[in-house]
Order: C-alpha cells, then sequence, then structure tokens
C-alpha cells in the first residue's frame, strides 16, 4: 500500500513539475512577444521621426 501512495505522489508531482514548465514557457514567450512588440513600436517611431526630419530639412519640397 505505501509503494501505491508512493508511486501516486510521485506521479502527481511529475504532473505537476510538467504543467509549471509549460506555464514558464508560455509565459516566456508571452513577454518575448510583447518586448519584440514595443521594440517594434519604438522603431516604428524612430523611423517616423526621421522621416519627418527629412522632410522638412528638404531644400527641392
Amino acid at each position: 500500500m505505501y509503494y501505491q501512495n508512493e508511486m501516486l505522489a510521485n506521479s502527481k508531482v511529475q504532473e505537476i513539475e510538467a504543467t509549471s514548465r509549460e506555464a514558464w514557457k508560455f509565459n516566456s514567450l508571452k513577454k518575448e512577444s510583447h518586448f519584440q512588440n514595443v521594440f517594434q513600436k519604438f522603431l516604428g517611431s524612430l523611423n517616423n521621426k526621421k522621416s519627418k526630419m527629412d522632410n522638412s530639412n528638404c531644400v527641392i519640397c
């Protein structure tokens, strides 16, 4: 009986560990994509500022 309880406990621990690993991977991917989005927006704002400056300094325009 003790052996069965120990096996059940071990399988529950393994199940919890696997679930927490999956949750950690999901959260990491979510954070990574969030930072990529923020970085893309930042680059986009730099490009917008650059193009506005280029147009204002344009002699031909």
